[in-house]
Formats: C-alpha cells, sequence, structure tokens
C-alpha cells in the first residue's frame, strides 16, 4: 500500500501520517430572502468545496540538513496544485494547497514504523488542503 505523499509533479513528500477529509463537492446555496418580504428565496451558484485540514506527521533522520529541507520542501507546496495520496492509498488529483503550518518539530529519543530507519527528529504540520476537481 502507497505511503500517504503530496506531489507537485517534481517534489514528492511522503509522510507517516496524513489524516483529514477532504470536502467533496457540493451544490451551493446563496439565501437572498430580503427583509420585510414574505417568503424564503434562494440562489443556487455552482458546486463548491472549502478547503480543509489535514495533519501531517514524518520522521527524519540524524541530519538537521534533511530536516531542514523537508520543512522548505512541504512549505513550497503552498498554493499549488498537487496530488495527494491519503492514508488509504486513494490519489486524488487536483488539490489545491491553501496553507502549509509547521506545527511540531521534536527530538525523539527512539522510533519505529516511520519511513527512516532510526528517526531522531518528528515533523507536524497543519495543511488546509481543498478539492479543485470533480472527482472522475
Amino acid at each position: 500500500m502507497a505511503r500517504p505523499s503530496l506531489s507537485d509533479g517534481t517534489t514528492t513528500v511522503e509522510f507517516v501520517k496524513l489524516s483529514g477529509q477532504l470536502q467533496p463537492f457540493a451544490q451551493s446555496v446563496m439565501d437572498i430572502t430580503r427583509p420585510g418580504v414574505d417568503g424564503v428565496a434562494f440562489r443556487l451558484e455552482g458546486k463548491r468545496s472549502e478547503a480543509r485540514p489535514f495533519e501531517a506527521l514524518r520522521d527524519v533522520s540524524a541530519t538537521y540538513g534533511e530536516a531542514r529541507d523537508l520543512k522548505q520542501s512541504v512549505a513550497n507546496f503552498k498554493g499549488k496544485l498537487v496530488t495527494m495520496v491519503d492514508e488509504y492509498g486513494e490519489s486524488i488529483v487536483s488539490v489545491f494547497v491553501k496553507d502549509v503550518e509547521l506545527t511540531m518539530d521534536k527530538a525523539i529519543g527512539k522510533g519505529t514504523g516511520g519511513i527512516v530507519a532510526t528517526p531522531v527528529r518528528l515533523l507536524g504540520w497543519k495543511i488546509m488542503l481543498q478539492a479543485t476537481a470533480l472527482p472522475a
């Protein structure tokens, strides 16, 4: 099974965890009811999706340079369309990265079950992702 990841075509970053739920496209409705007029009025505006937060975690080996480069690679996704592989191995194309925030950079004594064999740091991000295309 594929690891959770984000890829912009040039750079791919794999994560130990990439959890969240993309909001599916749904009909947008605008309330256009006028004050002082009986009844209710709505306007259908088209299918939209809202940006949703995802939590991403990644372990890093001994070198400071690797952690620095990984933080920069994830930050560079901001404002780009990416292909996302979720925790179930499903690939979702044309996902817009609205925001990236580093939320954790901790030293760890020992780790197991991650991406690298001997992790010494654990990095975490809050990534705002938005679907931009209707599913095929």
